[in-house]
């Protein structure tokens, strides 16, 4: 079993089924978009990206705890937003190039609310698609428990970075 409080270099398809059933209180992630950034294997045909995240979701349907809650990123534009039942609006990440040498951090408020919503101290937070780290340095500095996958090593590298001055920070 992986341990808590780690990003994983590894890809979310295999870290997904090391974890036990039933640990996971909420998962908060933003999948690759499917436009070829970032390193990952990112220009599938929709169909097949589609297919991909169906896969990596019915993975982490049993790691979920009764009750357990999904939150994703998506970027669907404006047919999401007509979906979603409350529009979100802040600020986006402005250091992602230039600091986190990634070309889609997602900004700090979107996991902070999610986890303050639907968590609680000590829960255990999941972000498949770890990134930079975004969602653990949240999860971290609001008490909760925290695992991420990061299949890309420089993303791997900078997210423990991250975690490394978040912890510096708080202490």
């Amino acid at each position: 079993m992986l341990e808590l409080n780690r990003i994983y270099n590894l890809k979310c398809e295999d870290g997904i089924p090391q974890l036990a059933d039933n640990s996971i209180d909420l998962v908060v992630t933003s999948p690759p978009y499917n436009v070829g950034w970032g390193g990952y294997i990112d220009n599938r045909p929709y169909e097949e990206y589609i297919n991909w995240l169906e896969g990596i979701f019915s993975l982490l349907y049993p790691k979920l705890c009764p009750g357990g809650r999904r939150c994703v990123n998506i970027g669907e534009g404006k047919k999401f937003t007509a979906w979603a039942y409350g529009i979100w609006r802040f600020a986006p990440e402005s250091q992602m190039v230039r600091v986190f040498d990634h070309d889609a951090v997602f900004p700090e408020e979107l996991p902070r609310r999610c986890i303050k919503m639907l968590s609680w101290i000590g829960a255990v937070v999941l972000d498949p698609f770890s990134g930079t780290g975004t969602t653990a340095v949240v999860a971290y500095e609001l008490g909760r428990n925290y695992i991420g996958f990061e299949e890309v090593k420089k993303h791997y590298q900078t997210s423990l970075k991250r975690l490394r001055w978040s912890r510096h920070k708080l202490l």
